[in-house]
């Protein structure tokens, strides 16, 4: 009797810890697609990062069977672009207004490259996730060294304005897909997931 409730509690352990482990991958695979937004990958960082954490896993000490890495393919360059807009009268043929005429780009990431959680977390968080924070769309352009609404289009008057293209901003609305899920094949857990940049 003391034998079969042995192995009866050994088994329902074994049961618990695998429901534990596929409702833990669950919330991992949920971002397995093939279409989604950077602003998806974002979280899956923020989950992983709390989940390394948590377990105070890293890809080298103890728990590193815990520890969770993420990757970004890019295939097109990131980076704070700020392009400035001069008026000009419009003609019959021309109703544009505005001509481009200054353009100053700064590439923090590069096509063709990924960058990792592992090897590139506090650029991802100081760029990517915290710039978002206080990222404010209204904030995107500037009238004559005075911000004025997206949505205004240009303000009446004003000679030149500015628009600044912040690369958390153009992350979050940029379109990536899930390329690769890794396991551990130990425990079965999810370590690593890769999201690649859709062109």
């Amino acid at each position: 009797m003391f034998g079969n409730v042995s192995t009866l509690v050994g088994e329902t352990d074994k049961d618990t810890t695998e429901e534990q482990i596929i409702a833990f991958n669950k919330e991992y695979e949920a971002f397995n697609k093939k279409i989604m937004y950077g602003a998806d990958v974002i979280t899956v960082f923020n989950k992983a990062m709390d989940n390394n954490k948590t377990y105070n896993a890293t890809p080298s000490n103890d728990n590193k069977e815990y520890y969770i890495d993420v990757v970004i393919h890019f295939r097109t360059d990131f980076g704070t672009r700020i392009e400035r807009y001069t008026r000009r009268e419009a003609t019959a043929s021309n109703r544009n207004r505005y001509e481009k005429n200054i353009t100053k780009e700064d590439i923090v990431f590069r096509a063709n490259n990924s960058y990792t959680l592992q090897r590139d977390r506090e650029k991802i968080k100081s760029l990517l996730i915290d710039a978002l924070s206080w990222y404010d769309e209204d904030e995107d352009i500037t009238y004559n060294n005075q911000e004025s609404s997206v949505t205004e289009g240009y303000s009446p008057g004003c000679q030149t304005y500015t628009v600044t293209y912040y690369p958390a901003a153009e992350f979050k609305r940029t379109m990536f897909y899930c390329s690769n899920v890794e396991y551990s094949p130990t425990s079965g857990r999810v370590i690593r997931m890769e999201f690649t940049q859709k062109v």
